[in-house]
């Protein structure tokens, strides 16, 4: 494949999860300009791109969703939650169209017009003022993109380098040595331990680059169940290793997903006990020690600990008997068991008792 075509691919793969992110952002605080201009920057610089590299329908789409948000950027159009469902249908759209032409599959084109129908359409609603005027923007910092294998290739070398290091040492220092052969030495060691903190550092990601899908998901999911829960989060300048980032992906999703579809109330439930109609989850990542921590809280109904160990015992994965002499920590722990579900029936969010045990 072509090199720029690739690294278009790479680069908007990259963006996408946070791009819907701001979006889903924006649709609650229309007035910040700031966020306006950097989802318009990002849709300008893909359809430009598409000019360039010749794919006509990504440069299409991404125009309709230009045009959309430079009236809301104009004062011309509100962005109501009609607009932002139209937008993120058309990014979910040139992530599509982005993994096919990456995989070199056939790409479907047939409900193209619909999403550039749906996102011109205005709403009823009075204009809205211009958004407040963004501040300066930051230089972005100077960045390139690594080959994980390639990281690890250099983390390979720079131990090797030590190891090495350390058997120089330890002959030189057998004898007598040089005072400048000694100052060399410790020069090099300095030098060493410099770069392999250095390449240690290439490893990490901020782990905003974990949360960033979040906002989406949690707008989508909510949609689906009726519910309305804004998501917080906290800590996203925390480093992690890019690794660790992939590894904990899946089971941060299903923990949140859970969390709407089976400890947050429907909006008539919550105000029936006084709370706010919405729900509300909370994403919280910091260091303690050398380890980093990401704890998800949420103010929902919290889980029924007899309902599950009664789902344990009516699923067969725990006696009765073994239930009653449980306490209730190991009781809750029972919500990680493959095919344990506090759900009746089964839908498209729950029921089959997949998703807790992806988590453990």
């Amino acid at each position: 494949m072509d090199d720029l075509l690739q690294e278009f691919i790479a680069e908007t793969r990259e963006t996408l999860d946070a791009l819907s992110g701001e979006i889903v952002a924006w649709e609650s605080t229309p007035a910040d300009r700031a966020r306006l201009d950097a989802i318009f920057r990002f849709v300008h610089t893909v359809k430009g791109s598409c000019g360039f590299l010749d794919l006509p329908r990504l440069a299409r789409l991404s125009h309709a969703a230009e045009d959309a948000l430079a009236a809301v950027r104009d004062g011309h159009r509100t962005p109501d939650t009609g607009l932002v469902d139209a937008v993120l249908a058309i990014v979910d759209r040139i992530g599509a169209i982005v993994e096919a032409i990456d995989a070199g599959t056939p790409q479907d084109d047939s409900e193209d017009d619909a999403l550039i129908a749906a996102v011109a359409r205005k709403s009823e609603a009075a204009p809205m003022p211009a958004p407040r005027v963004a501040p300066a923007p930051r230089v972005a910092p100077r960045s390139i993109r690594l080959n994980v294998d390639l990281l690890d290739r250099m983390m390979s070398g720079m131990s090797d380098m030590v190891l090495a290091r350390n058997e120089l040492a330890r002959r030189l220092r057998d004898d007598v040595l040089d005072p400048r052969v000694e100052a060399a030495l410790d020069r090099l060691s300095l030098t060493v331990a410099d770069m392999r903190d250095t390449v240690t550092r290439t490893r990490m990601q901020k782990v905003d680059g974990l949360f960033s899908a979040l906002p989406r998901m949690v707008r989508d999911t909510a949609a689906e169940l009726g519910k309305a829960v804004t998501l917080k989060i906290q800590g996203s300048d925390v480093d992690l290793d890019r690794e660790m980032i992939e590894m904990m992906r899946d089971p941060l999703v299903h923990i949140i997903r859970n969390a709407i579809d089976h400890g947050i109330e429907a909006p008539a439930a919550r105000r029936r006990v006084g709370k706010p109609a919405t729900g509300q989850i909370c994403v919280t990542a910091r260091q303690s020690g050398n380890q980093i921590l990401i704890e998800i809280e949420d103010d929902g109904a919290g889980i029924d600990v007899a309902r599950v160990a009664a789902k344990a015992v009516a699923s067969d994965i725990r006696s009765a008997a073994e239930v009653a002499v449980m306490s209730p920590t190991d009781k809750l722990k029972l919500v990680f068991e493959p095919g344990l579900s506090s759900r009746d029936t089964v839908s498209t969010m729950s029921g089959r008792g997949v998703g807790m045990d992806v988590v453990r």
